[in-house]
């Protein structure tokens, strides 16, 4: 490609999206535009809050005590064949790692109050965090369920003539806005990739843009 057409490609992406941003906002109005938005920030202070506690407290009545029960047997095992540490299950010489014993040193009547250790290592290293991950992901595909829920709901109120022009006026003002947000992402991750390459003809299509000089002089960004 020529690479005279590079600068107004760039200019002709930084128009679009707002644009195309717009007409969607448009068309989908405000109601379904902003909807997803507000469950995503609503899902993602819930889970921030309850994510962990709930992990935890599913760990603790679920895993715990069937974890603590494997490990328990597992090096109970060993002791009795004198096996050493590496013929052990992962789990349970990862857990043991993370709580820093050496199985060598166990004794018979110390078993549980180490496999109780192991135990607690694992949920805290590896099962916890799998398990909020878990639940962050539950409750963000109970929310899109939610929204498509409430948005067909409002869809009845929203064919209302006065409503509807409304809806769709503010979609297309809140779409104007989303467009603006995903070119100023854009042009950071844009402008972040010029650093790193330092490359003569990405940094003489960029200097030949009409949009992005004028965002550069405006912000004063340093390329």
């Amino acid at each position: 490609m020529d690479n005279t057409y590079i600068p107004y490609i760039i200019d002709g992406v930084i128009i679009a999206i707002p644009v195309i941003s717009i007409i969607i906002g448009r068309f989908r109005g405000f109601a379904a535009t902003i909807l997803p938005i507000v469950l995503t920030i609503a899902c993602m202070i819930f889970c921030r809050i309850y994510a962990g506690p709930a992990a935890n407290r599913a760990s603790e009545l679920f895993i715990h005590e069937n974890l603590t029960k494997y490990t328990e047997d597992q090096i109970e095992k060993k002791l009795i064949d004198n096996e050493s540490e590496s013929n052990l299950p992962s789990l349970v010489s990862e857990s043991l790692s993370q709580a820093g014993i050496n199985t060598d040193e166990i004794v018979a009547d110390s078993l549980h109050s180490v496999s109780e250790k192991a135990a607690s290592a694992a949920e805290k290293v590896f099962i916890i965090p799998a398990l909020t991950c878990l639940i962050w992901f539950a409750v963000y595909i109970i929310s899109r369920f939610a929204g498509r829920l409430l948005a067909g709901t409002a869809g009845i109120f929203l064919k209302l003539p006065v409503i509807k022009q409304a809806n769709n006026l503010l979609g297309a003002l809140l779409g104007a806005l989303l467009g603006i947000i995903r070119v100023a992402v854009l042009l950071i991750i844009a402008f972040t990739v010029i650093k790193i390459a330092d490359n003569e003809s990405i940094n003489l299509a960029v200097s030949h843009s009409h949009i992005i000089p004028l965002i550069v002089d405006k912000f004063n960004i340093a390329l």
